[in-house]
């Protein structure tokens, strides 16, 4: 839907003035890094598209390298990731970064933080190279904050494509004793 309001407000304010409308076609890549290149290097060669529209990084990793050498831009509608912060890139990501959102969540949190305690907080992500990524940013800045009391001192990391993380967070709740999770 979000894309869909996106392409309606473009053709409607920008598309009429100059000619142009634009169109989408959507694929199901399951959030799978596989089925994303699978469908990439079918749909690439025959529908030539001027963008690709992904959302994490099981749509953005395996394609990242490709989209620069056919000259496509990517617009990721999720938060960024470091690899996509570089000057030669063609991925554009409206939000910084994952972690600066959690940080900036983390800011407001303590801000409105009326116990004499800190807040307790843990870090949950999905195991992979894009939740790594989000880790290795979040993880010291976590660790360094005077503000909060960051529950175990690392990330807490969970299966990529769960069926159910209610165990996952029920240990977490019951172990670390969470003010808040961010995931």
């Amino acid at each position: 839907p979000a894309y869909d309001l996106t392409f309606d407000w473009w053709n409607e304010n920008v598309g009429k003035k100059i000619g142009v409308k634009l169109s989408q076609k959507k694929y199901d890549t399951r959030y799978d890094a596989a089925e994303t290149a699978s469908i990439h290097a079918r749909v690439v060669p025959s529908v030539h598209p001027i963008a690709i529209l992904t959302t994490g990084g099981p749509m953005i990793v395996p394609i990242a390298e490709k989209i620069i050498e056919q000259k496509i831009i990517a617009i990721h509608f999720t938060a960024a990731y470091t690899f996509l912060h570089r000057p030669a890139g063609w991925a554009f990501a409206p939000h910084r970064s994952y972690a600066s959102q959690w940080a900036g969540f983390t800011d407001w949190v303590t801000g409105q933080w009326k116990e004499q305690r800190k807040p307790r907080i843990i870090s949950s992500i999905f195991e992979g190279v894009s939740g790594k990524d989000i880790a290795s940013v979040l993880d010291p800045w976590l660790r360094a904050n005077p503000k909060i009391e960051f529950a175990f001192g690392a990330t807490m990391w969970h299966d990529p494509k769960p069926v159910d993380l209610s165990g996952h967070v029920r240990k977490l709740m019951e172990e670390g004793k969470p003010d808040y999770i961010l995931s």
